[in-house]
């Protein structure tokens, strides 16, 4: 699997990072250590299930142990994930936290696109606009 597992070295520095060894033609399960990750390679992702086939999950280390966390202001737009085309999307085990409204289309941590689908378990959402 990408990254190994969501403990120990072989964990993904950056959701980025991860995203970029997926395979679309199988499911993939990305794991996330534990940490806050707030910088550009862990926010504004954008996950398109174009020629993908498999579902892809997100899981970390626990739901207070892995966070994404923006270092921005309030006030400036930042979203976490969206996902786009028709992809089959699971997360488990993190936090997002203080995410702001990115447009008209999407709330401040996720926006899903007409088509894609997301299920979310032990997943906190707080502080989020």
């Amino acid at each position: 699997a990408p990254c190994g597992s969501a403990t120990g070295a072989d964990a993904c520095a950056s959701l980025s990072l991860a995203l970029s060894q997926i395979s679309k033609n199988e499911s993939t399960t990305i794991s996330v250590a534990a940490g806050t990750y707030s910088g550009p390679d862990n926010l504004q992702t954008v996950i398109s299930g174009t020629g993908m086939t498999g579902k892809l999950s997100l899981v970390g280390a626990g739901i207070d142990a892995t966070i994404f966390k923006p270092t921005l202001t309030n006030g400036t737009s930042v979203r976490f994930l969206k996902l786009t085309n028709g992809v089959v999307f699971f997360m488990s085990g993190i936090t997002m936290s203080n995410f702001y409204k990115h447009s008209a289309n999407g709330g401040g941590v996720l926006e899903v696109e007409s088509g894609s689908q997301l299920t979310a378990h032990s997943v906190k959402f707080a502080n989020n606009e």
